[in-house]
């Protein structure tokens, strides 16, 4: 006696069907855990960029700054790293590619990304001790946001009066 070998017409229907579902109810999670790396991903460069001005600041004891490139206070354009040559005392000048020195030139954020600084500001200065200079603050904090089609995750980065930056997820800023 022949037997055909394969998958019946309802089988194959079944199957499809229980694998949309399992697909519908992964893909807000996934949605999820995308925002959390884009988040988790520009807080590390922002960090990264805050712990090369403070080396380039201790090493050429001058004002270095981390500036957002965009205007204003919009950080999603990205920033620069550069030693304030105009201004090597107090920092807090914009770039100027004709009197400053440029480190380090950092493309835009992801899609769905938005970054705000507190207090609202342009740029970070780091003087020749490491030390911020903006004089007053006992910290600067950075917020960083991602919204994923309403899936949203979040990085705060403080960076202390000494100049030293941390980052948690607490939540408040976004």
């Amino acid at each position: 006696m022949y037997r055909e070998h394969g998958f019946t017409l309802v089988e194959m229907v079944i199957t499809i069907v229980i694998a949309a579902i399992a697909l519908a109810i992964a893909t807000p999670s996934m949605l999820g855990m995308v925002a959390s790396n884009n988040a988790t991903n520009e807080a590390n460069r922002i960090i990264s960029s805050l712990s090369l001005a403070r080396s380039e600041a201790i090493k050429r004891n001058m004002a270095v700054n981390v500036g957002s490139k965009g205007s204003g206070t919009d950080w999603s354009d990205g920033w620069q790293v550069y030693s304030d040559a105009d201004s090597p005392a107090s920092g807090n000048t914009n770039y100027s590619a004709a009197q400053d020195v440029l480190v380090e030139d950092a493309d835009e954020v992801a899609d769905g990304v938005t970054i705000s600084v507190a207090p609202s500001q342009n740029w970070i200065a780091y003087g020749g001790s490491g030390f911020l200079m903006e004089s007053g603050l006992a910290s600067i904090d950075i917020w960083v946001c991602a919204d994923i089609n309403g899936n949203t995750a979040q990085r705060h980065i403080t960076i202390s009066r000494s100049g030293r930056p941390s980052v948690d997820d607490a939540g408040g800023g976004c």
